[in-house]
């Protein structure tokens, strides 16, 4: 099982505008089974649960021609796999398993 929910707000001014955006995502524990596995659903198969919160603050233009946003990512910084190799220590770690923060530029021309 797989959920997700997402909200936005956006504040609007005279010369700028402000928009709020978070997410959360749930993704439920489940058995990684690859080619090379045997068929059999060893304990360290079984990937636990994980769920990731992320928050953007924009600020903007009123047109939109120009946008900063403040990204942060994982805030809850919940550690997950999303593949296991099936040798008994080799987890596939995607970079969103750790917490992260970032900042984006977009000008339109």
């Amino acid at each position: 099982m797989k959920y997700s929910i997402s909200a936005n707000y956006t504040v609007k001014k005279t010369n700028y505008k402000m928009i709020f955006n978070g997410s959360s995502i749930y993704t439920d524990e489940q058995y990684s089974t690859l080619p090379n596995n045997a068929g059999v659903l060893a304990p360290e198969s079984l990937l636990p649960d994980y769920s990731l919160v992320h928050l953007f603050v924009t600020y903007a233009s009123p047109d939109d021609s120009f946008r900063i946003t403040l990204i942060g990512k994982n805030l809850r910084d919940d550690e997950f796999a999303v593949t296991y190799s099936g040798d008994g220590f080799r987890y596939q770690i995607p970079r969103d398993a750790d917490r992260h923060f970032g900042l984006a530029f977009s000008k339109r021309f």
